[in-house]
């Protein structure tokens, strides 16, 4: 993620949050055969929290491929909210 943040300023903003949700899902799909923790509590709030990244990297791509902002569509504003609070 960290690598995103650096180079987030130089490429477009749609190639950045597709390159996030790309991320997401490749480190969703690792976790749920591996789990990498000996707790079964710990892999499941694991792969809760990485749901909920795959969720909010969709309604970023969503966002910035309809070229919308936040004021002009709240909508989008809150389901994000909502993906963060429910998860």
């Amino acid at each position: 993620m960290a690598l995103l943040i650096a180079i987030g300023d130089k490429m477009p903003s749609t190639v950045t949050a597709f390159i996030f949700g790309f991320v997401c899902l490749v480190s969703l799909l690792l976790q749920i055969p591996f789990r990498p923790y000996k707790s079964n509590w710990m892999n499941l709030i694991n792969i809760i929290m990485e749901i909920q990244n795959l969720l909010l990297a969709l309604l970023c791509i969503v966002v910035e491929v309809g070229d919308l902002t936040y004021d002009s569509n709240r909508q989008f504003g809150l389901a994000m909210i909502g993906v963060v609070i429910v998860c």
